[in-house]
């Protein structure tokens, strides 16, 4: 069975294996909690089909790009925009 999830604090969607408790976000790294027996579960969507998971994903709305938070800081400091 597999889960669809959510990182809180970027928004990639990525596939997981239902049950995982942990997940690592590839776009800003961080490590967050996917049990879906907690109350901070970022599972939006499971399926026993990984294509219906696939398929879920294309059907989320774009994700945007972030720029790095050392990036922000240095053109604030500096005046850039």
């Amino acid at each position: 069975m597999f889960a669809v999830v959510r990182c809180p604090r970027c928004g990639f969607a990525r596939i997981i294996s239902y049950g995982t408790k942990h997940a690592r976000c590839y776009r800003c790294n961080m490590v967050y909690t996917t049990n879906p027996k907690t109350a901070y579960s970022r599972i939006i969507f499971h399926s026993e089909s990984i294509g219906k998971c696939r398929a879920f994903i294309k059907k989320l709305p774009m994700q945007p790009v972030l720029k790095q938070a050392s990036m922000l800081e240095y053109s604030e400091s500096h005046g850039q925009n």
